[in-house]
């Protein structure tokens, strides 16, 4: 139970930080953008099931919230993070194959497929 949960969150907080660096705009200066990889990088336009995602994590996961209390959501919040995950993949692919060779090696750990 506990490292499963650790986990997952684990993996909601880096799709979280994904989604904003490939689609979101700088707000500090020490920011890392899919744009300073790639000139000319044009952002996804943000869908429902990204936003919902996006929703459900900040208030399972990142902020504390009575939304946590209850169990009535688990099963809307997978599909929500499902349909996310998916949406995320869809744009992440688009990025990395928009990198120049030298930078796409940058990213091969990213790309990595772990064992079954």
């Amino acid at each position: 139970g506990y490292f499963i949960m650790r986990s997952i969150e684990g993996f909601l907080i880096h799709s979280r930080t994904l989604t904003e660096f490939l689609h979101s705009e700088r707000r500090r200066a020490t920011d890392v953008m899919a744009s300073d990889y790639i000139v000319g990088w044009q952002k996804d336009a943000v869908t429902g099931s990204l936003i919902e995602s996006l929703d459900a994590t900040n208030k399972r996961v990142v902020h504390l919230s009575t939304y946590r209390l209850g169990t009535e959501n688990d099963e809307r919040d997978l599909k929500r993070w499902n349909s996310g995950v998916h949406a995320l993949s869809v744009t992440w692919t688009r990025f990395i194959g928009g990198l120049n060779p030298e930078r796409r090696k940058w990213f091969d750990v990213a790309q990595q497929k772990t064992p079954d």
